[in-house]
């Protein structure tokens, strides 16, 4: 069965890998929100399918270093760097990622359409987010996403015995913070970070 949204099989896909396991989750105003498992330990893996056009966000956090990959956003090439563990690169689906994978790397993928992240804002009236300022082949450490990530990981290992409320509570978490941390609707997020 193929998923709706980019995650699962159809990330994995697009990464030409044979495994993407994949948790989704519906509790943000019946929105689906997924996290997806990629890993690749071959070098000059290649180039990425063109994802499709979804009105939603990837945030991807690094499990591993990632030395070196290459970026284009709407068919045009992005300056990229090492991506440490830790780094979060987020993409916006609208815009048509395609990737390099030169290193092996292991990230988690949080998908996040818009109304899932507007339905987690905290403002008196949500409203879609316009906009996630960011530079996805550069990627920005952030311990908080770090650490929601690793989190699941022993999910991903153990899938019968995990209790789908965690993953639920832990993917709402990671929805509520890019809301508050990463979104903008007037302008360019405040780049102070939360953590010293």
């Amino acid at each position: 069965m193929k998923n709706r949204g980019v995650y699962g099989k159809t990330l994995g896909e697009a990464f030409r890998l044979e495994k993407a396991p994949t948790f989704t989750s519906r509790t943000l105003r019946d929105v689906e929100i997924g996290v997806t498992h990629i890993a690749c330990d071959i070098e000059n893996n290649g180039m990425t399918s063109p994802l499709p056009m979804d009105d939603a966000y990837l945030v991807t956090v690094q499990l591993v270093a990632c030395e070196a990959h290459d970026l284009w956003i709407d068919g045009k090439p992005r300056k990229t760097g090492p991506l440490v563990p830790g780094s979060v690169s987020i993409y916006d689906l609208r815009q048509m990622p395609v990737v390099n994978s030169i290193s092996t790397f292991e990230n988690l993928h949080f998908y996040l359409p818009r109304p899932a992240l507007a339905a987690v804002s905290g403002r008196d009236r949500p409203s879609l987010p316009n906009e996630i300022d960011s530079e996805p082949g550069i990627g920005v450490v952030d311990p908080v996403l770090h650490r929601l990530a690793l989190s699941l990981l022993p999910s991903f290992e153990r899938p019968v015995e995990t209790a789908r409320l965690f993953v639920d509570h832990v993917t709402t978490a990671v929805a509520a913070y890019v809301a508050e941390r990463y979104v903008t609707e007037d302008g360019p997020v405040d780049e102070t970070p939360l953590l010293s």
